[in-house]
């Protein structure tokens, strides 16, 4: 048996060893909590296939379910093992205690990485907005080093034989007590200290915001519009968000929210979260707005008063059209969600297309139908129940996107017809009728769309691929090599004449507003906000 004294030996390290998991613990909380505070960093990644073994995707979440029960489980273990061995101060017991805290400590990693090791995808799958060749996977095990050492430190205490010193509980207990002090007060008055206030929304010298979110590829970036370069890449706001899928500007400059899932396909949930960006293009993702909701959010669009429509659509299994659903969010009550419209994905749109979100005033909101025909409709948020109303229906097959311009009189709609080359063009809101086109890539696919706050502005994302014709007509054109996704810049406000002969793809006359490419990038820009 032990010594009184040899027990609190290792009932000492044992209390680290304990006192270490709840830190363990208290420390993944805090992370979670206040990432800003604690200087998390969180990395995104999206899969890019779609084919996988489904045992897979079982035997890996059973892995991290498996882990995330250890980690939460281990301080109670710990603490059974610590009154063991109090109890039965056996060398033997010491040993096999001593192991059994080892194994706590080590075995979350290693589930971590036979985790990693059935991924449903193959490691050239990933899409990340970080660079996985600097990654450091040893770390992990490197952390668990102090555990380990103070495990074998107690088995250590608990088999020899020579009489120990007295431990000097009083003078360790005050030291702990005044270091834990002062390491608190530091971190409270570092949180409470208020930060400056951040400079104003920047404005450009033609009176539109200078920057805009775009997102491209799974990533949100701050663009700087008028240097035509992007400012900041915005991280993902919590670590089981794979990638943003899409953005609106809010009723206030600077202001804005953004959409992300911790899934690709229509599977998983998504988050909406509120995001900032001041003067110098500094952005900041925020708290989170409304509830969660399963599957993806693929369109939002803020009415005057504050009012938040989202578009989301839930796959139901590989290949299916899955379910849509029109939520909207009240900023005065931002944790529930109204439910709107509900039905399959295919009397919408297809599931990752977006519908095209408007608001024509603080009540009346548009968006693109394709239940029986491919049509912009308008309904009434604040009439529950009431018919919508068809605004106009283009007279090709094909996908459409509208904006509204402020003056309410017309809409901005791109058109994506099938086999035929896409563009923007103006139509009058009251007929439905095309006035003219203000964009048409010779090369390229109209990708995305936003207009700045006054409408006198827009904003394009055209996807190009080398090699690809995508006009029709006798001789069209090809695209040659160069950038495959750019963003072009169109002034509503002048023009210049028209060619007495449009493009062959185009039946409305060419408006002549002056475009400009204003921004290049390597990932595909799916949306904008200015």
């Amino acid at each position: 048996m032990q010594s009184s004294r040899s027990q609190a030996h290792t009932a000492f390290w044992w209390c680290l060893l304990v006192g270490w998991a709840v830190c363990d613990l208290v420390t993944e909380a805090a992370r979670s909590a206040f990432p800003e505070a604690m200087g998390v960093e969180f990395y995104s990644c999206t899969a890019m296939t779609g084919s996988v073994e489904e045992w897979r995707w079982a035997a890996q979440s059973a892995l991290w379910q498996a882990r995330n029960d250890l980690e939460l489980a281990r301080p109670v273990l710990l603490a059974g093992l610590a009154w063991l061995v109090v109890r039965r101060g056996r060398p033997a017991v010491h040993l096999w205690a001593a192991g059994g805290a080892a194994v706590m400590f080590l075995l979350p990693g290693l589930l971590a990485y036979a985790a990693e090791a059935v991924d449903p995808y193959p490691p050239d799958a990933y899409d990340c907005d970080f660079d996985p060749d600097t990654g450091f996977p040893w770390t992990g095990f490197a952390l668990t080093m102090p555990p380990l050492a103070l495990a074998v430190a107690a088995a250590w205490s608990g088999v020899r034989r020579d009489p120990l010193p007295r431990v000097p509980w009083r003078p360790v207990g005050a030291a702990v007590a005044v270091i834990a002090v002062l390491a608190g007060g530091v971190a409270l008055a570092v949180r409470l200290t208020p930060a400056g206030p951040p400079s104003p929304p920047a404005v450009a010298k033609d009176g539109t915001p200078r920057h805009a979110l775009v997102v491209t590829g799974v990533r949100l970036a701050v663009l700087d519009v008028e240097r035509g370069e992007e400012v900041e890449r915005l991280s993902a706001p919590d670590p089981r968000v794979y990638r943003f899928t899409a953005v609106a500007r809010d009723t206030s400059p600077g202001r804005y929210y953004a959409a992300a899932t911790d899934s690709g396909d229509g599977y998983g949930k998504s988050y909406l979260y509120r995001v900032t960006v001041d003067g110098d293009g500094s952005g900041e993702i925020r708290e989170r707005v409304g509830p969660e909701v399963e599957g993806v959010i693929t369109d939002l669009a803020v009415s005057p008063d504050g009012r938040i429509a989202r578009w989301s659509v839930e796959v139901d299994e590989p290949g299916g059209t899955g379910t849509a659903r029109l939520d909207l969010i009240d900023p005065r009550d931002p944790a529930t969600a109204h439910r709107l419209r509900t039905g399959p994905a295919s009397t919408f749109r297809d599931p990752g297309d977006t519908p095209g979100l408007y608001w024509a005033d603080a009540r009346t909101l548009g968006l693109t139908l394709t239940d029986t025909r491919t049509r912009v409709a308008e309904i009434d948020v604040d009439a529950p129940g009431a018919p919508h109303r068809d605004v106009l229906t283009p007279q090709v097959m094909g996908q459409i996107s509208p904006l509204h311009l402020p003056d309410r009189a017309k809409l901005l709609v791109t058109h994506r017809p099938m086999a035929q080359a896409h563009h923007v063009a103006l139509h009058d809101r009251a007929t439905g009728e095309p006035t003219g086109v203000v964009y048409s890539p010779a090369c390229g696919e109209v990708a995305a769309t936003t207009l700045d706050p006054s409408g006198r502005h827009l904003l394009i994302g055209v996807r190009r691929t080398p090699g690809t014709t995508y006009s029709p007509g006798p001789h069209p054109p090809t695209c040659d090599q160069g950038p495959t996704h750019l963003l072009y810049r169109a002034d509503l406000t002048t023009s210049t004449p028209a060619p007495t002969t449009p493009a062959p793809h185009t039946s409305p006359r060419l408006l002549g507003h002056p475009i400009r490419p204003t921004w290049q990038t390597e990932a595909p820009i799916t949306d904008l906000a200015w």
